[in-house]
């Protein structure tokens, strides 16, 4: 497979980052908290960047394939890489709010259709399977398609914030009432759900040495999407507080791009900002999927059969699964914010476990890890390791909190049926090893 070049590298995991959360969750965010949703982006991005360092860290100096899975495999064991795995995978179900989220933009925003749920979840499959076959063409197709999504979106989210900073009004707005309207159970709320809309810039660690000069462009990417989206999408959340009603439903920067631009407008910043920041994430959650469970299978925690490729390069098997997973979940017709709350929790969860590798990874990339500067005193990095889980653990835990008792079970049953996985692959490897 090609490495990634910078741009490549950037556009691919910018796709999954940019825009997607903000999109998609800032009326939800601004339903918990009004015009405080804005500051709960800004305070989700800093949180996230402490949440994230141990794995930024390892992924600056030791890359890997499969970064956060190959970590937790290498410095643990392969019991704790499967049950990675089960999580990553599970995490995955977030897809089909995506589709949901572009179908409803596409129809109400771009072409003034109502559509009922049975009708955007129709339009959202139709959607997803558009780039299940795109993607079956191969990385370059992928790659290209992805490049020029990812830029046009910048430039659709930049020019909200630019106009919209001179057509909202600012005075008098920032009050205690205004930025916690339900105190700070509502502003916790958003805090916690609109952290999956900044944090999927750490995601450019699991490609590893598939980047070109992975030390230098892995961490140079990750801070710029996690950092960048965080400052953008609370500009975008402050303005669409202030141009349209609190009381807008979730696709609430539709009814803000027409408060300060006109229908016109409107239609134009949801085809290229709204449409394509969904369209972005849908695509770039393929090839993200193919690289850490292309690891898995190499690991033999998967069939070999499940990562043959087709004579695009493609893997038709995992690539598939990712698309059943998203088609099963959008027939059990799940609510979009019990989706983003679940998706919200299992991404933080997939992407704070490889922090308790840090504690061993001096052991394990001794000689790596004493050419950088990173710390050397075990204890110091042990509690680097466990303070920064623990803030990526009271945000999962927040978000739990929002799941119901159906999904709870459900989660609850799948995951123990990932741990009796990932205990038999576990001692068959160890079987074959001896």
């Amino acid at each position: 497979m090609k490495k990634l070049t910078f741009k490549d590298a950037f556009f691919m995991a910018g796709g999954t980052a940019i825009g997607s959360g903000v999109i998609t969750l800032c009326g939800v965010g601004i339903n918990y908290t009004g015009l405080g949703a804005g500051l709960a982006y800004i305070i989700a991005g800093l949180l996230v960047c402490f949440a994230v360092s141990p794995l930024l860290a390892m992924g600056s100096f030791f890359p890997r394939n499969g970064g956060s899975y190959t970590y937790i495999r290498e410095c643990l064991s392969p019991f704790w890489g499967a049950i990675y795995m089960v999580i990553f995978v599970v995490a995955k179900i977030g897809l089909a709010m995506f589709c949901i989220s572009m179908a409803e933009y596409l129809l109400n925003g771009v072409f003034g259709i109502t559509a009922s749920r049975l009708v955007l979840r129709i339009v959202a499959f139709v959607i997803i399977t558009l780039f299940y076959v795109l993607n079956l063409q191969g990385q370059s197709a992928a790659v290209k398609m992805q490049n020029i999504m990812t830029l046009i979106l910048l430039i659709a989210l930049v020019s909200f914030a630019v106009i919209g900073l001179f057509r909202v009004d600012f005075s008098g707005q920032f009050t205690s009432e205004n930025l916690f309207p339900k105190g700070f159970s509502g502003f916790s709320s958003a805090l916690c759900i609109l952290v999956f809309g900044v944090i999927g810039g750490i995601g450019v660690v699991d490609y590893g040495t598939n980047i070109e000069n992975p030390k230098r462009n892995i961490p140079r990417i990750a801070l710029i999407l996690i950092f960048g989206t965080a400052v953008l999408n609370g500009i975008i959340a402050t303005i669409a507080a202030l141009a349209a009603p609190l009381t807008a439903p979730a696709s609430h920067l539709l009814y803000a791009a027409n408060a300060i631009g006109g229908p016109v407008y409107q239609r134009i910043f949801v085809l290229c900002g709204a449409v394509l920041a969904l369209a972005s994430t849908i695509n770039g959650n393929f090839p993200w999927f193919r690289t850490v469970l292309s690891r898995c299978v190499e690991d033999k925690l998967l069939p070999a059969s499940v990562g043959r490729p087709n004579k695009n390069g493609a893997p038709v098997a995992l690539y598939t699964f990712l698309y059943v997973v998203a088609v099963v979940i959008l027939l059990l017709d799940m609510e979009t914010t019990l989706l983003a709350n679940v998706a919200t929790g299992l991404s933080l969860l997939f992407t704070i476990i490889p922090n308790i590798a840090l504690i061993f990874a001096p052991g394990k990339y001794a000689e790596e890890w004493n050419k950088t500067k990173l710390p050397k005193n075990r204890v110091v990095v042990t509690i680097w390791a466990l303070a920064s889980t623990a803030v990526g653990g009271f945000l999962v835990m927040r978000s739990i909190l929002n799941y119901t008792t159906p999904t709870k079970i459900v989660l609850g049953c799948i995951f123990l049926a990932g741990i009796i996985y990932a205990a038999v692959m576990n001692n068959k490897l160890k079987k074959a090893a001896n």
